[in-house]
């Protein structure tokens, strides 16, 4: 069995955040040396419930000072982030995480609605779904070598991910489920998941699977 830790750091006023934002690095540094396997940082914005905000630039914090734990995120919300600055931004930090770098992603926030106005994004669960399947594809497709993505949601020309990640063809994708239609894609696409809120024996129905095999990676249960 092997144990991550989760990080969403509340700073109960603005005068708290610098000393929220240092502790939790100095935590993700202990857990590198007591053995932890991976890091997670969450995504919330806009509010005290996740002091840094921006979970990206903090992995680029911890790739300074970590040399062995995985950092993952738990998990950017698709719907406020463009794939192709993600593609940018996973391809740097994968580089100075020396291929640490595990990439979570949901396609937005199912308890925050402040979230999306502050991006001007209306929440729809199927639109911000079908949104981030297509995004996924598109980086994918990117990673490999195509950057030409003309879909219902993106159209974009990528002439070339550079920097290219560590980890080939790209860091490791795991998926928030919160539908049966999200862990029937994962299934079907070979993500592993992360499960808010959600019994692990839901990964177990078959039906709801069908026939493809299913890579179970982490549950996180708040």
């Amino acid at each position: 069995m092997r144990f991550s830790t989760f990080h969403q750091p509340l700073a109960p006023t603005s005068d708290d955040d610098a000393r929220v934002i240092d502790e939790l690095i100095e935590q993700v540094v202990a857990a590198e040396e007591l053995g932890f396997e991976t890091a997670w940082l969450t995504e919330h914005l806009f509010n005290a419930t996740c002091a840094y905000g921006d979970p990206t630039l903090i992995a680029a914090a911890l790739s300074q000072r970590t040399t062995r734990i995985r950092v993952g995120f738990a998990v950017l919300q698709m719907a406020m982030t463009h794939p192709a600055r993600l593609v940018i931004q996973t391809g740097l930090l994968d580089n100075l995480l020396r291929g640490r770098l595990t990439l979570g992603l949901g396609r937005g926030s199912a308890f925050n609605p402040h979230e999306y106005e502050a991006f001007g994004v209306s929440p729809d669960a199927e639109h911000d779904r079908a949104q981030m399947f297509e995004a996924i594809e598109l980086m994918e497709r990117a990673w490999a070598g195509d950057g030409s993505f003309d879909g219902e949601h993106y159209h974009v020309e990528i002439p070339e991910v550079r920097p290219a990640p560590v980890q080939r063809p790209h860091p490791p994708i795991v998926l928030a489920v919160l539908s049966d239609e999200t862990l029937r894609w994962s299934a079907q696409h070979g993500h592993s998941v992360l499960m808010p809120r959600l019994q692990v024996g839901r990964v177990g129905r078959p039906r709801q699977i069908a026939d493809h095999q299913f890579v179970f990676g982490v549950t996180l249960m708040q």
